[in-house]
């Protein structure tokens, strides 16, 4: 006996030897519709918690001990704030972009500051700086400099701006600019520049901005 065939249209069944849909000829079986199961994409965990015997960890609390900002009344210590936690900022888009214009440029980053809320910093670790090109860039209070991403090779400067957490990025100088004054810089003609006693950097071009740490510090012993 021959087998009957069935075609499936909308949940109901023809078959060849029975012209009503919906009825069944015996000669074969419904077969569901299985729908393919897709796979959950799970979320890139960008911040990493570093632990205390990590080559990562044991850099970042170097760079943290180091106090070296010049003699200021203004300048805040390490002795009222202690490490809670370090992480590790793994964005491999922001990090592909710095490598390829560090090996195209072969020049060699540095590290730099930058203090703000927390949830700017997360924000940047997830999407980078937003400098003055940028559609959602803000221009802050108090930027004597006009407009760019500050950041500094002093903790205690960036410090003042930070709420128990601060980045520890690496910076690419590109074309340095030479700053005249707030209105008369041209932004567009460099890539960064520099107060001449080297306390504030200020960038314009997020590719040559790096988050690599976030650190988390209590104040005064209290988080």
């Amino acid at each position: 006996m021959s087998l009957c065939i069935a075609i499936t249209i909308k949940h109901k069944t023809q078959c060849k030897y029975k012209k009503k849909f919906g009825d069944y000829c015996g000669h074969h079986k419904r077969v569901p519709v299985i729908q393919p199961v897709v796979p959950k994409i799970q979320p890139v965990e960008i911040l990493k918690k570093l632990r205390k015997s990590s080559e990562e960890y044991k850099e970042a609390s170097e760079l943290w001990k180091q106090e070296n900002f010049m003699e200021s009344k203004k300048a805040i210590t390490n002795s009222n704030r202690q490490i809670i936690e370090i992480f590790s900022v793994s964005n491999k888009d922001l990090s592909d972009r710095f490598e390829k214009i560090q090996e195209e440029t072969k020049e060699t980053p540095v590290w730099k500051w930058h203090g703000s809320r927390y949830t700017s910093l997360k924000s940047i670790c997830n999407n980078g700086f937003w400098t003055p090109d940028h559609k959602n860039y803000i221009m802050a209070n108090r930027t004597i400099f006009g407009r760019g991403v500050y950041l500094s090779p002093f903790k205690s400067i960036r410090l003042r701006y930070s709420d128990n957490h601060i980045l520890i990025c690496k910076v690419l100088y590109g074309k340095k600019g030479k700053y005249i004054n707030r209105e008369e810089r041209e932004i567009t003609k460099c890539d960064s520049f520099e107060t001449s006693n080297k306390s504030v950097f200020v960038g314009f071009d997020s590719n040559k901005l790096l988050p690599v740490y976030l650190i988390s510090y209590s104040r005064n012993g209290i988080d």
